[in-house]
């Protein structure tokens, strides 16, 4: 399946930021993960639920996660929503003044392989008193001090960029 487009119910929107800022203002700062539930609908990917994941070791630019456990979770988490599993999101923090949405080729590991992942978001936060820009590929926006940018990418070669969007569900 070739996906053109993630679009995020401003619920799973708050999760992913709110993870991403309690990631930011941890200790040392750690990174975030989660999986993501909904739905496809004409090459669009459409996530109506976001959860993270407590499981697994943290440090400032990494998750690891047992893929065992990580599997029964999305599997009860499916079930419980009656969603598809979509794929995860994780998170990028600024550290030393540097920041980065881009996927790297750690990123691309599935964290779970049955189901599989379609798709792939990174939340990058920072602190700024800047207001963010407008952009056509991420979804970027400002909460109190901090700013944020979900990047979407495909889950499969050639693992491309593609836009992400944010819609009430209600």
């Amino acid at each position: 399946m070739n996906l053109d487009r993630v679009t995020l119910s401003n619920d799973v929107v708050y999760v992913l930021v709110n993870a991403a800022i309690q990631g930011y203002e941890a200790s040392y700062k750690q990174e975030r993960l989660g999986i993501l539930l909904g739905r496809v609908h004409q090459n669009g990917a459409f996530v109506e639920h976001a959860t993270p994941y407590r499981g697994g070791d943290r440090t400032r630019s990494a998750a690891v996660v047992n893929g065992d456990r990580f599997t029964r979770r999305v599997r009860q988490l499916s079930t419980k929503h009656n969603s598809l599993f979509l794929g995860t999101f994780h998170t990028h923090n600024e550290i030393a003044g540097t920041l980065s949405s881009a996927m790297s080729l750690e990123d691309r590991n599935h964290l779970c392989e049955d189901p599989p992942h379609l798709v792939e978001l990174i939340v990058a936060v920072w602190g700024s008193a800047q207001p963010s820009r407008p952009t056509q590929r991420y979804l970027q926006g400002d909460v109190g001090s901090y700013r944020f940018r979900i990047a979407g990418y495909q889950m499969y070669p050639p693992y491309n960029l593609i836009p992400v969007y944010s819609h009430d569900a209600n």
